[in-house]
Order: C-alpha cells, then structure tokens, then sequence
C-alpha cells in the first residue's frame, strides 16, 4: 500500500515533487467555439465547457457530422456527451482499456464560482490570476470562470439521471472546500458516505457517470483499446479530416511495427482531450528540465500523445514549459523512488491537514498557499530525500547502497524529492472522511 497505516491522526510521510499536468493550447483559441462551429477542424479540449453545438448553421448537407473525440478523461466525456447531445455522430477514442484517465484518479474536487458565499467570476478570476502570476490567457481565465457554474449543473444534471434511472442515491456535489490560492471556499466536492465516513472518490464517481451516460447516447460510439498515432489533413494542411489510429492489442502480437493495423477515420472534427505529459520523461526534459527527475501522480498514460500528434501536423502550442509540480503525494518506504506515486490531495489540506518539518517537527508554512509557492516551501524547509533515506538507514545494512544512490542522484541537475510529514486532527479526518 501506498499509505503508511491508515489515514488516522498522522500521515506518515509525503513528497513534494509531482509533476501533475501541463497547459497546452492551440492556438485557435476559443474551444467552445471549435465546439460549436467544429466543420473540419482540431479543437484542445483542455477548457471543454459544456455547451450546445449549431450544428445545422455549419453542415451544408443533411448528413450528420461527425466529431473524434481523443481521450475519455472528464474534458473527453465531457465533450463527446455535449456532441452527440447537439446530433452530431461521436466516436471517443481511449488508448487504455478502461476509460478515466487521470480524471478518474482526482480526489479532491471540481472549482465553481460560489455564488451562496459571495463568490462572483471576477474574484474567480482574480485569484487565478494571482496563482498563474498574471501570465494567464485572459480569454480562456474568463471563460473557465463564467462557465464553472454551468459545467456544475452539467455534472448534477448527470449525477442525478443516473441515480434516478439505478435506484440509488443521488451523489451531490456539495461540500465547497477552500483549495490552495483561492479566497474563498469554491471547490466543490462530495460529502463522505454517510454509511462508513470514507471519502466519496470525486474523479472516478464523476467519470463513471458521464461514461454510463455516454454509452446510453445511440449516435455516440467508444472504442477503448485504440491509440490515436497521427492526424489526417488535407493536402495544404489547413484543415484536420480525420485520424489515424490502431489496436493497442497489436502493439503486443506484432513482431515488427510494419505489420501493425493502422486503420483512417474520417471526421468533420477532432477534439483532442487527451492529456499532459507528466509520466513522459523525454517530453518533461524536452520543456522542463527541472522536473524530469520528480515522480508523477499521473497514470503511466500521461505522455502526452495529443502534443504529439498535432505538432506533427504544424499546430502551434504555448505555455507548454509551465508544469504544474503537486506539493504533496504519498512516500512508500520501501520503494522510495517510485517514478509513479499515489497523491495526497489538496482536499487533505483544505481539510485541515498540517504539514511538519521531519527534522524540527515544526510547522513550516501555510498549507494553502498556491501550489507552486508551497512546493516552494516545502523544498526550502523540509527534508531532501536522500538525506532522509540516509538518517534512516544510518543504522542499517542499506547505508551503503543508500549512499551509493543519493551520490550517483546528486549529479543530475534538476529538484529533487522532498520529505516531511502530514498532521491531521480529528476535526480534519471527519471532514475528509476516513480511510479504508
């Protein structure tokens, strides 16, 4: 287990040094646009707001059009859902057998403008532009924050469809926590079970819900299994017609890359929602060096195929250098240096969590700075990992081989992990929900 014990009192260790997910961008700006006016083109659905397609003022024929979806994270569901809803004939494209992606690994919850607390998109805006250090896109930021409450109903419209046509109870997205940055309480999450206290996971219940809806839509289609390896354009390269795509069964029974299946589907549109590029190693030192050497909280999955794919065919990018580094994710003892680690969520935090130094068993700074500043902190103040694997191991048989790692480590130029620890009260536990 990724956990030392149980979540109780005291959680043992974390690591500050996630590289989480980047900011990816075409420059043909404006997604919802790309949604609604999709004829013939390549849309980021990285800010998939949920919106109606005008499907008949762009189709010149009586066909439907069709619309490639690649990737089924919530931004891929999302925006599959909203294209069949509009009558257009959707085809979701998933590499992995099971759909999610990294959405369905998210614990701690979805931001919405808090209107019940005074909550305005301008504030929204504001504390965003703090946290992103003014470099924001001021087109994206004012949509991310008009639309939240929308994109809200849109996931409670959903959970309540579901319970209703299961007979079960309906998950609501009710409890507002205050997250790292914001000033206000407006990430917005699920109460634990009132039956057993756990946490009610918010990524996986989420993403299960729209793919129970999805699969329930008769124009909407989704092959899992299926890797997206490069886009169709017509012959000047001005306008996206289709993808390319094969079995990833074939990548296993194929002894040479020859004789794999590639298979071309046309589209009128493509959107791609397929991810960052976290768990990349070549992608992390191509833009940011720095962090090549942190583990990831994201899935093996996350190498950014989407990136990929459209700079192949000339799509412009930006921002891609600014990686998002998680302060805190759970430490194995025993593997220590996992490149993929389990996270510990921002909600434990909001919650109530302390983070202490291992050396001075001390508070070292606010837990809910933004995320950046407190990765920060906790590089500045808590314990390298080397050095906590050595003070650890002093006395052990390991010592040597530690040593041997952390000289061999010592050369690479980029972070290295950080060790310290995690208080939680009562009060904060209750609030989270307790562990299995």
């Amino acid at each position: 287990t990724i956990l030392l014990g149980r979540m109780s009192t005291f959680l043992s260790l974390f690591l500050a040094s996630m590289p989480r997910t980047n900011w990816m961008a075409i420059r043909q700006r404006a997604v919802p646009t790309a949604i609604r006016h999709f004829r013939g083109g390549l849309a980021s659905a990285s800010t998939v707001v949920p919106q109606r397609m005008d499907v008949t003022s762009v189709c010149e024929t009586k066909r439907k059009p069709k619309v490639v979806v690649i990737g089924s994270g919530l931004a891929g569901l999302t925006a599959a859902i909203t294209a069949a809803e509009s009558s257009a004939d959707v085809l979701l494209l998933e590499k992995n057998d099971k759909l999610g992606g990294n959405s369905a690994k998210a614990t701690s919850g979805i931001n919405s403008v808090n209107a019940k607390e005074g909550d305005t998109p301008e504030r929204f805006i504001e504390d965003t532009k703090k946290a992103g250090h003014q470099v924001n896109d001021p087109g994206l930021l004012e949509l991310l924050a008009e639309k939240s409450t929308d994109a809200l109903h849109f996931l409670h419209d959903r959970l309540v469809s579901d319970a209703s046509e299961s007979g079960g109870t309906v998950n609501e997205l009710s409890n507002a926590i205050r997250g790292g940055g914001h000033s206000i309480a407006r990430t917005f999450r699920f109460p634990p079970d009132s039956e057993t206290g756990r946490p009610v996971p918010v990524g996986w219940t989420l993403v299960s819900t729209l793919e129970r809806h999805l699969r329930k839509l008769p124009n909407a289609q989704i092959m899992s299994g299926m890797e997206v390896t490069g886009l169709v354009t017509n012959k000047d390269q001005q306008k996206v017609t289709g993808v390319k795509a094969h079995r990833t069964s074939d990548d296993t029974k194929a002894s040479d890359s020859a004789s794999v299946k590639v298979e071309s589907i046309d589209a009128d549109a493509v959107i791609l929602a397929s991810g960052g590029f976290a768990a990349s190693e070549g992608l992390l030192h191509r833009y940011a060096p720095k962090f090549a050497q942190l583990p990831t909280t994201n899935g093996a999955w996350a190498t950014g195929d989407g990136l990929e794919i459209a700079t192949g065919v000339g799509v412009a990018t930006r921002d891609l250098v600014h990686v998002q580094v998680h302060p805190t994710g759970f430490l194995h003892p025993s593997r220590p240096r996992e490149r993929s680690v389990f996270l510990a969520p921002e909600a434990l935090r909001a919650c109530g969590g302390v983070l202490i130094s291992p050396t001075s068993g001390k508070r070292f700074a606010n837990e809910l700075l933004p995320r950046d500043k407190l990765a920060s902190a906790i590089f500045t103040h808590a314990q390298p990992l080397r050095a906590w694997l050595s003070a650890r191991d002093r006395d052990s048989e390991n010592d040597k081989e530690n040593k041997e790692s952390s000289d061999s480590s010592s050369k690479e130029e980029s972070q290295e992990m950080a060790v310290a620890g995690m208080l939680l009260s009562e009060k904060t536990v209750e609030a989270f929900g307790h562990n299995a």
